[in-house]
């Protein structure tokens, strides 16, 4: 225990890097969450488009061209795209971002503005923090975002930029520590 001059008990922090680490991987995963749910809502207003008995000249099913053309980015236009994340609201990491989080998620060329109760497509006006990937983890979101995080954190593709201090932002997101685990 350590005492001020006052003999009141002060609270050490001796290494911030570990929960700093834990802080910026949870909101990463909060960030991923809301991509993913922007994805496959493109996937189901597509598939609702189209006939499902509706055959492609290869003669494969339209489902499946949809699905296709979900992977080739430049055939949609994200600039007009906007989704409440309400479905997310059940997932344990979006429950867990702070009410005031903002978080600006760069996936490849593409801008998403997280926060607690939405995600939507552009750039974040004032975010607490830019997370940044390579467009080729748009993919890999549904197979697991805490693997998905460990991998790009692994292969050093795990882009950070902190708007705030970092101090500021630990106390902020606090709640997040729990996802420690997926750092790996």
């Amino acid at each position: 225990m350590v005492l001020d001059e006052k003999g009141n008990e002060k609270v050490m922090i001796k290494n911030r890097k570990p929960m700093i680490k834990v802080i910026v991987f949870a909101v990463c995963l909060a960030a991923l969450v809301g991509v993913l749910t922007i994805e496959r809502n493109i996937i189901l207003e597509k598939e609702s488009l189209v006939s499902n008995d509706a055959k492609t000249e290869t003669g494969n099913s339209a489902a499946s061209t949809v699905k296709k053309d979900i992977g080739n980015y430049g055939k949609l236009n994200f600039q007009e795209l906007s989704y409440d994340i309400s479905d997310l609201l059940d997932n344990d990491i979006v429950k867990d971002l702070p009410k005031n989080a903002v978080i600006e998620l760069k996936l490849g060329e593409k801008y998403y503005t997280v926060s607690r109760d939405s995600v939507s497509v552009g750039k974040a006006s004032s975010p607490d923090l830019t997370i940044t990937l390579p467009a080729s983890y748009a993919g890999q979101i549904s197979s697991g975002l805490c693997e998905m995080a460990r991998k790009a954190s692994q292969n050093k593709e795990l882009g950070v930029e902190i708007h705030s201090s970092q101090t500021a932002l630990m106390w902020k997101y606090r709640g997040m520590l729990k996802y420690r685990d997926c750092l790996g």
